[in-house]
């Protein structure tokens, strides 16, 4: 879906309502003080903006959810089996501890030769 496409109604909703805003703010503006009239047409902006941006957030939010992400995609395929049969990858984790221990091994040999001493 084209940028065009998502904006086009929020274009047209927020030209309506600020239309309509417009139509309720004008006699306000001229009815309130000269101090107050800012303010009015501060406030019929930010509503304007304000209804706006919601209106916006909720397309993309809406489009964002319909959409497929690449995390779903490789979520759903079915994972691939070992490369390497499972009566190696056992053997390579005994080699491994075996490595592990010796080295342990290796670095408590001096120290445990001074505790005799």
């Amino acid at each position: 879906m084209r940028a065009e496409r998502l904006l086009a109604p929020i274009a047209l909703r927020a030209a309506a309502l600020g239309a309509a805003v417009l139509l309720a703010a004008v006699p306000l503006y001229v009815y309130v003080e000269p101090p107050w009239r800012p303010g009015v047409a501060r406030l019929a902006a930010a509503f304007v903006l304000g209804v706006t941006l919601l209106q916006l957030r909720a397309a993309v939010a809406a489009r964002l959810g319909r959409a497929v992400s690449a995390l779903d995609d490789a979520r759903a395929r079915p994972e691939v089996g070992p490369a390497v049969p499972l009566r190696f990858q056992e053997l390579i984790e005994d080699v491994r501890a075996a490595q592990s221990a010796f080295a342990s091994a290796r670095e408590m040999m001096p120290r445990s030769a001074n505790i005799t001493r």
